[in-house]
């Protein structure tokens, strides 16, 4: 645990230095007042994914990117260095006593969470070996010909590689998402109206939803993997929330909008199925263009560029297609591409196994045929969940065209629009609970919100809220009890797989000796021997990537 505290009091200080750093910069002089410490730490995080990923095209992430972040941050703490203690001055002075004793136990019980074993079976097959990759060579050619797992090259990989701090502890540690689940519990239960003597507002109802994706749903379980669904469907929550919190308050600074669109697209780096939240950057876009506030659009545009070039330029080294897996989006010829057949063929496995189809043949069975056996092996409590959803989603259709005529709740409207597009797209593409489960939740808590606030005379959703944020946090402590043991000094580390050594082109891969996870610890691996068998080395090198062969290059998975 000793490793587990000094890595987030890395992470801490580095994303928040950073995220003061960059909304110093978007923010004008006129607009400098204190924002939560939640807003300069996510968007810290966001800039040094951005910064790993960079990192990543040139060099291998490391002990040299870790000295040239120290450095950054020493700069920023010179030049702003009175911004940064006022600040501080005001947050301690605003503070009440008893949160920082109850965010020290959250962090204590987080923290236990995080050190364990990691029981998510993706981080030992790709996850781990993703960050093994980045941590050894940064990015590598056709590395999805290896293993078409990497190539759904979630930013988060390069994040966590960033403070694994492997080569400075002899061991990958994967704390990441501990920090992340630990800033937004803080952020959720700290920033409740409930705690202010306030009626139960929509925003209240998006971080009850989020204390619940985080301490009730499974993720409570998968805290101490790095796998990227927790930081990216917590994100979708978190971006809800606050753009609620904007509207409630009747905020029409539109640049606060706009940082939110920022950490949209960085959300969707994270992992795809949160891209819809992007659409959000409709509002702020109109907004500035109809006041021509042309440095701001400027300003915000080249920022989703940033955000979004690093993890395209990795999409096209590792699979030789800008996104993975859309082989309809083929720009690229080079000789590492992947199959595009592959490509086809693993977007067909994701939306079959989401619906509930593992059996080949089904992989195109039609929406008569899947949706009851979908619906049919939902909990009772998602199936009413689903069906409130459709009268959600019809009641914002009538409220969107009364608030289009009266040109009224823009901000709010916006939101309900984005949200009811993810849930859709979900629904399509891969409606597994794990892989949406928040946008069922959105629509309903933005509605109840809205009906809570206008009720008067009564504390029982007030209470019902205090109860819920609480007992999640309650459940998080009984789940340490499962554990049975803490590791006081080092995190437990990536298990061990049993494997096979094969060769290609004389350089040792690892295939695994049964299923297909190889883990972290033998380097490089391959999922199957028929993949190796159909690649090569493209210049003998292992740091020069992968290419298939070229009887192999119309071939799709057998």
């Amino acid at each position: 645990m000793l490793l587990a505290v000094l890595s987030w009091g890395w992470i801490g200080a580095a994303a928040f230095l950073c995220g003061f750093a960059v909304l110093e910069c978007i923010f004008t002089s006129k607009a400098k007042k204190e924002r939560g410490l939640d807003l300069y730490v996510m968007t810290g995080l966001c800039a040094l994914t951005v910064y790993a990923q960079f990192f990543s095209l040139f060099y291998k992430v490391g002990g040299a990117s870790t000295g040239l972040l120290l450095i950054i941050c020493l700069l920023i703490v010179c030049f702003l260095r009175k911004r940064l203690w006022e600040y501080f001055i005001r947050l301690m002075h605003g503070s009440k006593w008893y949160w920082p004793v109850f965010f020290l136990f959250l962090a204590f019980v987080i923290l236990i969470l995080t050190v364990q074993c990691t029981f998510h079976s993706d981080t030992d097959l790709y996850h781990a070996q993703s960050i093994r990759w980045i941590e050894s060579l940064g990015v590598v050619k056709g590395l999805g010909n290896l293993h078409n797992r990497f190539a759904y090259n979630s930013a988060f990989f390069s994040l966590q590689a960033l403070f694994s701090l492997e080569f400075l502890v002899n061991q990958s540690l994967h704390t990441m998402n501990g920090f992340i689940v630990f800033v937004m519990l803080c952020y959720a239960i700290g920033s409740l109206g409930i705690f202010k003597g306030e009626r139960v507002k929509s925003s209240d109802l998006l971080k009850l939803c989020l204390v619940y994706y985080l301490c009730f749903f499974e993720n409570r379980w998968q805290i101490s993997s790095p796998g990227s669904d927790i930081s990216a469907l917590s994100m979708v929550l978190y971006i809800s929330a606050k753009w609620c919190e904007l509207s409630e308050k009747g905020s029409k600074d539109i640049t606060e909008y706009g940082v939110l669109c920022l950490l949209a697209v960085w959300a969707s780096t994270l992992k795809l199925s949160a891209s819809i939240i992007v659409l959000l950057a409709v509002y702020p876009a109109v907004c500035f263009l109809r006041e021509r506030r042309w440095k701001q659009i400027a300003l915000f545009l080249g920022g989703g560029v940033i955000i979004l070039l690093p993890f395209l330029a990795r999409n096209v080294i590792i699979s030789g297609y800008l996104v993975y897996p859309f082989s309809a989006i083929d720009v690229f010829d080079v000789d590492w591409k992947m199959s595009a057949a592959m490509l086809r063929d693993d977007s067909m496995e994701i939306t079959a196994w989401a619906r509930g189809m593992t059996a080949r043949e089904n992989y195109d069975a039609p929406f008569s045929f899947w949706f009851p056996e979908w619906f049919r092996s939902l909990s009772v409590g998602y199936k009413a969940l689903f069906i409130c959803n459709m009268a959600c989603i019809c009641y914002v259709l009538i409220y969107g065209i009364i608030c289009f005529r009266r040109k009224k709740d823009t901000e709010k409207m916006q939101l309900l629009a984005v949200s009811t597009a993810g849930l859709i797209f979900w629904f399509v593409s891969a409606p597994l609970i794990r892989y949406g489960a928040v946008y069922l939740w959105v629509l309903p808590a933005l509605l109840s919100g809205e009906f809570c606030a206008r009720q008067k005379g009564t504390r029982l959703p007030q209470a019902c809220a205090a109860v819920i944020a609480l007992a999640g946090v309650a459940l998080l402590l009984k789940t340490t009890a499962f554990y049975g043991g803490i590791p006081w000094i080092r995190p437990v580390e990536y298990s061990y797989c049993d494997v096979n050594q094969e060769q290609l082109d004389g350089l040792i891969i690892y295939v695994p000796q049964s299923g297909d996870a190889a883990g972290y610890h033998f380097f490089p691996s391959t999922p199957y021997l028929w993949m190796l068998e159909r690649i090569e080395l493209r210049t003998g090198r292992l740091e020069d990537g992968f290419r298939l062969k070229e009887e192999c290059r119309d071939l799709g998975q057998e």
